[in-house]
C-alpha cells in the first residue's frame, strides 16, 4: 500500500474515531439506492478511495441511466443489438458476457476476494461507490461501470462495492457505515 494512503488511514482513525473510513475498504451497497453517477467533470481516482470530503461534490451528479456505458450494456444485453455492437475482441468484453450469464443463472456477484483478486476484505479494484452527505451512495463513474449495469439490467439486490469518497457530513453522523455489513438473506 502506497505511503499516501496509510497516511490517509492513520489521519482518518485520528480524526474521525469509530466512524473512519479506510483505504480500500469494502461496502455492500443496495442497488435500489444507487441512481446517480459522479459528473465526468468531478470524478475522483480509485486512489482517493476513503478520502473524507465536504463541501458540494455530491450534488454533481446525473442519472445512472444517462451513463455511456450503462446505455452500452442496455443496449447490448436488453434492446438485442449485442450483434450490432462492434466491440473488440478483448478477454474483457468476454469476462462481462460471462458475467452477466454467471449472474442471469442465478450466480452470485463475488467479492474481489472471492474472485481471488485480493487476500484480505479489502476491494481494491471492486465497483467504485462514492457517499454523499446523507449516506447516499454515488457511482464513481469511472471504475465498474458494466459490472454495475449487468448488476442493475438483472436486478440484483446488493453488490459489494469499493468505497470511494466520503462526504464530511455522512462520515460526521455515521450513516455511511450501514454499508460495512452485508445484507441479511431470508
Amino acid at each position: 500500500m502506497r505511503l499516501s494512503l496509510i497516511i490517509r488511514n492513520c489521519v482518518n482513525l485520528i480524526q474521525y474515531g469509530a466512524n473512519a473510513p479506510l483505504v480500500w475498504e469494502r461496502i455492500y451497497v443496495s442497488l435500489a439506492e444507487v441512481t446517480t453517477v459522479i459528473l465526468p467533470s468531478d470524478m475522483f481516482h480509485r486512489n482517493e478511495t476513503a478520502k473524507v470530503m465536504g463541501g458540494g461534490w455530491d450534488c454533481s451528479v446525473r442519472p445512472l441511466s444517462q451513463h455511456p456505458e450503462y446505455q452500452e450494456i442496455c443496449a447490448y444485453f436488453v434492446e438485442g443489438e449485442g450483434q450490432k455492437i462492434k466491440r473488440p475482441e478483448t478477454s474483457r468484453w468476454y469476462d462481462h458476457i460471462a458475467l452477466y450469464e454467471h449472474l442471469k443463472a442465478g450466480g452470485e456477484f463475488k467479492t474481489r476476494q472471492q474472485l481471488g483478486q485480493a487476500k484480505s476484505q479489502k476491494e481494491r479494484g471492486g465497483v467504485y461507490i462514492h457517499i454523499g452527505r446523507n449516506g447516499n451512495p454515488i457511482f464513481g463513474g469511472n471504475a465498474g461501470n458494466h459490472r454495475l449495469a449487468i448488476a442493475l439490467l438483472l436486478n440484483l439486490k446488493c453488490i459489494p462495492a469499493l468505497l470511494g469518497v466520503v462526504h464530511l457530513d455522512a462520515v460526521k453522523s455515521g450513516s455511511w457505515k450501514r454499508m460495512l455489513k452485508p445484507p441479511v438473506t431470508v
